[in-house]
This record gives C-alpha cells, structure tokens and sequence, in this order.
C-alpha cells in the first residue's frame, strides 16, 4: 500500500478560531515593525496614541486562542495525552524545540562579544538569553496542560483543574512581581518581569488557561453545544464585564497607575485586556460560525509559531546577519510600517507553507526509498509459504 492510501484525513479545522489567530499574528507582527521602524516624529501622531492603546491586547488574545486551539486539536485523542503514548512524545519533542528555539534566537547578536560564544556569557548577557518570550511561555503553558491531563484524567477534571489555575495565576501575579526573593536565574527569567522579560508566566499563564477552560466548556457542556455563535454571545458578554470592571476599579483607585509593575500585574489592567481579546474572538465567532478554515487561514494559523520566528529573523537577523531593524532603525513612515507588517507577514506564512511541503514531500521520498531498499534485500529465491 502506498504511503498516501495510508494517510489518515486531515480534521477540518475551525475558521472562528483560526481568523482570530490569524489577526492575533498579525497584531503582533505588525507591533514589531511599528516598534523599532516608525520614525520617532509619527509617535505623536493621534493615530499612533489610538494604536497604543491597543498595543497590549495582542499576547492576551494570542495565549487565550492558544490555549482553545490545544483543546479542539486534542479533544478527539484526550486518552492518549494522559498517558506514555507516540503522540504525548511527538508533542513533547516540539515542547523541545519551543524551547530551544526560543532560547537561540534571544543569543546576543550585536554585542562587541569576542570570547567562546556562549560559554563567556555576562551576567547581563545570559539575563537576555533566558528571557521569557513568547515561545517560552507557550511551551511551558503545554507542559503544565499536559501535567494536568495525565494528573486529572478526566475532562471534567482537568476542566476544574485549568480553571483553578487561570484563577491562581491572576492572584498571585501581583505578589510574584512585587517579590523580591531570591530565585536561580533561568526561573527568575521565567515568573518575573525584573530582569527584562516581556511574557512571564505570570500573568501570561492565565490567558492560556482560561482559553483551555474556555474551550474544554464549549467542548463539554450541552448549553454551548459546540455552537460558535452562542459561544461569541458568552464571550462578547463576559469582555464587556470585564471592560466594564477595569473601567471601574481605575475610577475607584486611579492611584494604581503609578505601580511599576502595572503593565503586567494590575488587574484592572489585566481585565481590560483580556476583556479585550475576548471581543475580538467573540467578533469572529458571530461571523463565522462553525464554518470550516479555507487552505490558506488554516495554513497561517497552524503556522503560527513557525510564522512568529521567521518574522523575527527577518526583523532582527541572526548571529552575524543584520535584520531589517539594523538596515533601516525608525525611518519609515506610518503608511510604510502598516503596508511592511502585512507584507511582512504574508511573506513569512509563504515561506513555512513551502517549507512544510518541502518536508512533507521529502518524508514522504524517504518512505518510498526506504521499502525499495527493503524489498532489494529480499532473498530473490525466496519461496512463498504457501509453496514451501
């Protein structure tokens, strides 16, 4: 039998949750290349007041899809990613490389550093490595998931678990800022924001759980009945609690904006921008319904992460090789940043998509060369059983 006939159907993957995603990489691309290319005379401009505004949305709204997605895409194996299992591994294997990746492309690229890279790192130097980004959130955000399900068992159970975590982390994420315990430097980088890293565990985790509690629900419970639109009501209802919320308890304490670590562990602040997020995920669910993802959405959202890197190389270089920010610092103009971060992302999705069928392609030239070479070191007089 061919390797084709063996291939089992791909599962139709949800447009809501993908054009959410999509935006959400998007955003966060187009983030980047306003950050560090729009000339510093356009930052005045009431339209760039208007965008940062909504500057701090974007990682919310990327970990809550997150955290749904891993639901969808694993509800039909729930089994398998609670115990040791070919899946549970590959899934751990690309934990791995979540990291790694992650972790390599932080190195100090334009440092004057001359010694044995890496082992003469500084202090500083190594505190930039070990940040947390947002490759390393999401990779440990799946290992406390699956820890969860192979603890819980059940879904019921890990839907309890999920939520008691989400709810955990928005607690605690203001005391773990303020702390000044002493921590050892990689789970330093990990929790806290002190030393520079901009997606810490906390508050970060939570965004990712309340989309898997989120999503385990309307999996699970017959009043959502996996119906997108109902479940955009719920969402658009609860982002204007939340927004509300914010709103008020600024109203009541507008002291709090003098915190400095507001930006990450208010929770006014973080209710508005979870609130936020939900909206716009609310927004596509109403639209789109339960329609399926087109080609084209479902191979930029299941490239996400793939997607989030390449734009990074672009942006930033690599050891040794300048990246856009290096060729051109803040010299482009508003129009040129917001047609670049379309482009740039359109670009980048091009590339993985050709870069995953070179890889499929060449898997599957390797199985064909592989039963040729097993059928070649048959004995050629073998006898069939049945003539023996």
């Amino acid at each position: 039998m061919s390797s084709s006939a063996q291939t089992l159907p791909t599962r139709p993957r949800l447009a809501f949750v993908d054009a959410a995603r999509s935006l959400a990489m998007l955003l966060m691309v187009q983030a980047h290349v306003v950050d560090n290319l729009l000339v510093e005379a356009a930052r005045q401009t009431v339209f760039f007041q208007r965008y940062w505004l909504l500057r701090g949305l974007t990682a919310p709204l990327f970990f809550m899809l997150s955290g749904f997605a891993v639901m969808v895409a694993s509800d039909s194996k729930w089994a398998d990613y609670g115990r040791p299992s070919a899946l549970l591994f590959k899934r751990l294997r690309r934990v791995g490389s979540l990291l790694l990746i992650g972790t390599f492309i932080q190195m100090p690229r334009w440092s004057a550093h001359t010694g044995v890279f890496p082992f003469d790192f500084t202090t500083e130097e190594w505190r930039y490595v070990l940040r947390a980004g947002v490759l390393q959130c999401v990779a440990v955000s799946l290992l406390v998931a699956y820890l969860l399900i192979a603890l819980t068992r059940t879904r019921r159970g890990f839907t309890l678990a999920a939520a008691a975590v989400a709810l955990g982390t928005v607690l605690l994420t203001p005391a773990v800022a303020a702390s000044t315990a002493a921590l050892p430097l990689p789970l330093e980088m990990l929790v806290r924001t002190r030393y520079g890293s901009l997606f810490p565990l906390f508050p970060y985790l939570a965004h990712f759980f309340i989309g898997a509690t989120l999503g385990r629900l309307w999996l699970d419970t017959t009043f959502f009945s996996r119906s997108a639109r109902r479940l955009g009501l719920v969402f658009g209802g609860g982002g204007l609690a939340l927004l509300g919320a914010s709103a008020l308890m600024r109203l009541l304490d507008p002291g709090r904006l003098q915190s400095t670590t507001y930006w990450v562990a208010d929770p006014a602040l973080f209710m508005s921008r979870a609130g936020s997020a939900w909206l716009i995920f609310a927004t596509m669910a109403l639209l789109l319904g339960t329609a399926r993802s087109p080609a084209w959405l479902k191979s930029v959202s299941a490239n996400a992460l793939s997607v989030y890197v390449a734009h990074l190389v672009f942006l930033y270089g690599a050891p040794g090789i300048p990246g856009l920010v290096h060729k051109l610092g803040k010299s482009l103009s508003l129009v040129d940043t917001y047609t670049l971060g379309p482009l740039l992302l359109a670009g980048c999705a091009v590339v993985m998509a050709a870069w995953d069928r070179a890889w499929d392609a060449g898997k599957a030239g390797f199985s064909i060369l592989e039963q040729r070479w097993a059928r070649a070191r048959k004995p050629s007089g073998a006898l069939d059983a049945r003539g023996a």
